[in-house]
């Protein structure tokens, strides 16, 4: 089968990005980049076990589109925030109220 491709594709190349994952997939290869972590990292049980517990209790909340001002219109969410960091020895500064 033989497709026809409109000539204003002929332009379009691939994805930089999309190489770069290619390259970090080496396994000799260790990658700085972000957005792609060490999968062997990831704290598995615990996310499943935060998935667990908000599809129990807030599913509507993670199933549906909310409000697009993001956590940092809550200060409950900063200080929240700013204790996790603080118990992981991280440095974390918080301008909400304590």
């Amino acid at each position: 089968m033989q497709y026809e491709i409109s000539n204003r594709m002929s332009d379009v190349h691939g994805s930089a990005i999309r190489e770069l994952f290619k390259l970090g997939a080496d396994p000799n290869m260790i990658s700085f980049g972000g957005g792609n972590p060490s999968a062997e990292t990831f704290p598995v049980p615990e996310i499943a076990d935060i998935i667990a517990d908000v599809m129990k209790n807030a599913p509507v909340s993670v199933l549906q589109y909310g409000l697009s001002e993001g956590y940092t219109t809550s200060p409950a969410h900063r200080v929240l925030i700013s204790r996790i960091m603080s118990c992981s020895s991280c440095p974390a500064v918080s301008s909400a109220p304590t």
